[in-house]
């Protein structure tokens, strides 16, 4: 497979962020908004092994929702397969989902998303990882 995947720099309050897409547009039209700045990006790039795996199982198979832990950067980050998620208009989508959440100095925080993005991030992952050193050197 060709790797169509590419990232868009752009600023949110002034921190740079940077948006996914496929094929020069956004990676799933129900959320056209998927961004990240630095510290999700540098959480998702420590991550990548959970998200490898969520990646490896098939789109119609049961996931384990139990809570997880891993300590990555000195940070207890806390994640979860779902199987369905509620969407738009309170209506229930059945469709797998990750779901990692952490705290940090201003509280709770996270990040969710499903297969499409997962693919997404997965297949950036060098390219995130340059745009994070750009920003942080």
């Amino acid at each position: 497979m060709t790797n169509k995947y590419t990232i868009k720099e752009s600023t949110y309050k002034n921190h740079p962020v940077i948006i996914p897409l496929y094929d020069g547009k956004e990676i799933h039209e129900l959320d056209p908004d998927f961004q990240f700045g630095i510290s999700k990006a540098k959480i998702l790039i420590s991550c990548m092994d959970i998200i490898k795996e969520f990646l490896a199982y098939r789109e119609n198979e049961k996931l384990d929702e139990t809570n997880k832990s891993v300590i990555r950067n000195n940070l207890l980050i806390n994640y979860r397969y779902n199987n369905s998620f509620i969407g738009k208009f309170n209506k229930k989508v059945n469709k797998q989902v990750l779901h990692f959440w952490w705290e940090n100095r201003y509280g709770s925080d996270g990040i969710r998303f499903g297969r499409k993005k997962a693919e997404a991030i997965y297949y950036l992952e060098s390219e995130i990882k340059n745009w994070i050193k750009k920003h942080t050197s």
